[in-house]
């Protein structure tokens, strides 16, 4: 069901509010749960928990068959890390992201990092590093340096 096209139902004139993941009109007498992170209202508690998972896009690891990207399982039976060859991709450091994000660049900013929603805007200063490591920069519209991890610059087909 698209959720995005649905009208809530109406009783006496008022919307009624829905469960964000099955459509349940929501009544009192309901274990009504609500995410503050999401801003969302759901109908139970396992309703609430099936679209975490679904959110987080978290799946049952198949051990014997499919393991995450770089982990391993050691001689004790423990999940570890593979160490990172010093040939794969490293985050972008400052000075290559304002290369090639000038001040005024088009970018999509993804406030929750591998979600779909988005907000298209502009930067608005050059990147830097905090104490942190993190590398960060100044939008259009937003508050503060935001990292550069979730921001995606928007291509026009005459550059390509």
């Amino acid at each position: 069901m698209n959720i995005a096209n649905t009208m809530p139902p109406k009783q006496n004139g008022e919307m009624i509010r829905l469960c964000h993941r099955c459509q349940t009109p929501l009544k009192a007498s309901m274990e009504v749960e609500y995410s503050r992170f999401l801003n969302e209202f759901y109908c139970s508690f396992a309703c609430a928990v099936d679209r975490y998972f679904e959110y987080m896009e978290s799946t049952c690891v198949d051990i014997d068959n499919t393991m995450p990207e770089k982990t391993e399982i050691n001689n004790e039976g423990f999940l570890f890390v593979q160490e990172v060859q010093s040939d794969e991709i490293k985050p972008m450091n400052e000075n290559e992201f304002n290369a090639i994000h000038p001040i005024g660049t088009p970018v999509l900013y993804y406030p929750i990092a591998h979600t779909p929603e988005y907000v298209e805007t502009v930067t608005r200063s050059e990147a830097w590093t905090l104490e942190s490591g993190h590398v960060v920069v100044k939008i259009k519209g937003f508050a503060g340096g935001v990292s550069i991890d979730h921001i995606l610059k928007i291509s026009h087909e005459s550059e390509a």
